[in-house]
């Protein structure tokens, strides 16, 4: 039995919407906000089973899935799938509604597990005060920065369904018009006049369209209308001289017209010229509405995706707030079993905050996407002096001299108080690098930078983080590299 039970959790571990054996509690904080659609897998209470969290019309719909021998599926009569994978599979591709008549979605948005287990802010090696509080600052701009991402989501999604109400309300106005127009061009044709069945020849041989064609100065345009519905043929021929002279009479036409040809045309200008002329008006315009709701249709499908985009964005944001709050949360609470007030981490979180406000918004984006697997004790050292610091940099590259470049430490500086250091090997040699950092007087640079340089940051976490992505080589030419190797052996 439990051989079975292993087959149909095949590839399970490896699904991002596996959440294993998180809490049901921990699951609905997670999923709270998200859009209808999202989904997760956790295992129930029963063993061998499973519970899909589905957030569907605002809430949180539980659903089991029972594994049974071989196979599984939400109900006994329904065990039809060989592993819970390919259950997930099959209804992200097909409505949940032929298991339930309620749930009119598709499983369309996984809630991704934030990896807890192998996290960058793993805070019991964080060891001392400075270490924390550094730890405390790279956390809460971290924090920051994904709350007002976040937040910038919500506002464009907000913006574009109400772009998406105003533009199915013009497509519906469209789709209006042009029934309108066309009930008007059916009841046209409906009204036309048509000649006696017994007419059905063509009117006009080929001798009397020369003879129509002598004066071509006079006829500047002709417009042969033939319909064959019931085999007859219309022929208009307009004189531009009598229309735009003002003589435009009946007795004008018959005049200027052959005797063979003269009954039809009075025919038509009486009956039909006003007509046909709207048929036109209503043709064009028909066409003219037909291309604007194609337009409408497109740029109704374009915004529908980019509310898709964002709403999956946004959900997966959530597991990422999560985890941040409750890191910050444990920082704060060691600092506190270290004695350190909460008026003092109020001080430097209303700092950071003031920095983050200040930060360059090309810089945020990046910082969004980086990752930092260090911890601060793995790079920051307290009681390191310059010279400490090249010997046990130039240990480091002795010991690994075929990967010596990007071995590093930061260390507070020892000729300019409040600022820190950078030691790093590159090509076979040591660099020390001033970082600077410049508080709230001076609100158009302020965070850490290395010296004579615009890109400043919010923490030292930050800039290690982003260093350890992009080179130095902007501040310094003979830096072409990357923060790589830490000095410290840390906790990771």
């Amino acid at each position: 039995m439990e051989k079975k039970e292993e087959d149909c959790a095949h590839g399970l571990e490896q699904q991002e919407w596996y959440w294993a054996n998180a809490s049901k509690e921990e699951i609905a904080s997670a999923i709270g906000d998200c859009p209808n659609g999202t989904f997760c897998v956790r295992d129930a209470s029963t063993k061998g089973n499973y519970t899909l969290t589905l957030r569907y019309g605002e809430r949180n719909r539980l659903i089991r899935i029972i594994v049974a021998g071989e196979h599984c599926g939400f109900t006994e009569d329904m065990l039809k799938f060989e592993s819970v994978v390919s259950l997930i599979d099959y209804y992200r591709r097909n409505s949940l509604l032929e298991y339930n008549r309620q749930l009119s979605t598709e499983l369309l948005y996984p809630l991704r597990k934030p990896n807890f287990e192998q996290t960058s802010w793993v805070i019991d090696g964080v060891r001392s005060v400075e270490h924390l509080l550094c730890q405390l600052r790279g956390l809460h701009a971290a924090h920051l920065r994904v709350i007002r991402h976040d937040d910038q989501i919500t506002a464009e999604l907000d913006s574009l369904k109400e772009e998406l109400q105003r533009k199915r309300h013009a497509h519906a106005a469209f789709t209006a018009a042009y029934a309108l127009f066309l009930k008007q061009m059916e009841l046209l044709e409906r009204t036309n006049f048509s000649l006696p069945s017994s007419n059905k020849e063509v009117l006009f041989d080929e001798s009397e369209i020369a003879e129509l064609n002598k004066n071509k100065d006079a006829q500047q345009r002709r417009y042969v209308y033939q319909k064959r519905s019931g085999f007859y043929c219309y022929v208009l021929a307009f004189v531009p001289d009598i229309f735009t002279t003002g003589s435009c009479t009946v007795s004008n036409i018959r005049r200027l017209c052959l005797t063979s040809t003269s009954i039809l045309i009075q025919l038509v200008m009486e009956h039909h010229l006003y007509d046909m002329l709207q048929r036109e008006k209503i043709f064009f315009r028909l066409e003219s509405i037909r291309y604007q709701q194609q337009q409408m249709v497109e740029q109704i499908e374009a915004i529908e995706k980019n509310i898709k985009e964002n709403e999956a964005l946004h959900c997966s944001l959530t597991p990422k707030l999560t985890k941040l709050h409750k890191e910050l949360d444990t920082c704060q609470f060691r600092l506190c079993q270290l004695n350190v007030s909460q008026a003092a981490m109020d001080k430097v979180l209303q700092e950071v905050s003031f920095l983050a406000d200040l930060e360059q918004e090309p810089l945020t984006r990046v910082l969004l996407q980086l990752t930092l697997r260090w911890q601060p004790d793995r790079y920051l050292s307290l009681d390191c002096t310059k010279d400490s610091a090249f010997k046990i940099i130039r240990s480091l590259m002795d010991c690994n001299p075929d990967n010596s470049n990007g071995i590093f430490l930061i260390r507070p500086s020892q000729s300019q108080a409040g600022h820190y250091a950078l030691t790093i090997s590159n090509e076979n040699h040591i660099f020390n690098c001033l970082i600077e950092y410049r508080d709230l007087k001076h609100p158009e640079s302020s965070g850490y930078a290395f010296l004579n340089t615009k890109l400043f940051f919010s923490s030292l976490v930050d800039f290690v983080r982003y260093y350890s992505h992009c080179s130095m080589k902007e501040h310094n030419a003979q830096l072409d590299t990357k923060l790589k190797i830490p000095a410290f052996k840390g906790t990771l």
